[in-house]
């Protein structure tokens, strides 16, 4: 294991309004992208306010991309 690689844990999963982000080391930059790669959301986040509202998008799936690691996620 890279202990220089970001480990981030996005809860919950499915999602209803708000995504958290856990493991962030400093600020980040956050996207959200549909399946088609439509980019839907662009922010920055820091340790201490790592959240994201999704309450605007439809019930899907999403891909969440922190830097270099994407992850899918349900909104419902």
């Amino acid at each position: 294991v890279d202990a220089d690689r970001l480990v981030v844990t996005l809860f919950p999963n499915p999602v209803v309004s708000e995504i958290r982000l856990q493991g962030l080391r400093e600020n980040a930059q956050v996207r959200v992208y549909a399946l088609d790669g439509a980019l839907l959301v662009d922010t920055t986040l820091t340790p201490n306010n790592a959240r994201i509202d999704v309450s605007a998008l439809a019930a899907g799936v999403y891909m969440l991309q922190v830097n270099q690691t994407t992850v899918k996620f349900v909104k419902k």
